[in-house]
């Protein structure tokens, strides 16, 4: 992996789930650590969106693998935030078992919403 191509910065953040006042489950995500990743379509979830799409189906979510370094703390229960997007991370494997690089499946969600102040600027990012 060239260390230029590593040109993509996220936050990978860890869920908590609290309960309510009624006794509902509620997630709330915190940030554990901002990493610098190469983020690439993966060709195959590529292909078959393209083939879903020809056959009229119902769009799936665009799939990309991140390669970042390696960490211990990634794990299939975090996701990734770019910008306002999350990326809920499908798999996370060491390609060479040197511990030196992690390439990680996510799939892209929905933007997270933004909550706009009264002079028109996002609150709270």
């Amino acid at each position: 992996m060239n260390i230029g191509l590593l040109n993509k910065q996220l936050s990978y953040q860890t869920p908590t789930v609290t309960l309510d006042d009624y006794g509902s489950p509620t997630t709330t995500w915190s940030t554990v650590a901002t990493v610098w990743a190469a983020k690439a379509p993966n060709r195959r979830a590529t292909d078959l969106e393209r083939f879903l799409e020809a056959t009229g189906r119902e769009r799936q979510r665009t799939q990309y693998t991140l390669t970042i370094y390696f960490r211990t703390d990634i794990t299939v229960e975090g996701r990734f935030l770019d910008g306002l997007i999350p990326l809920d991370i499908l798999q996370v494997v060491d390609p060479d078992n040197r511990r030196r690089w992690l390439e990680i499946n996510v799939k892209e969600l929905d933007p997270l919403p933004v909550v706009l102040g009264l002079t028109g600027q996002p609150l709270g990012l």
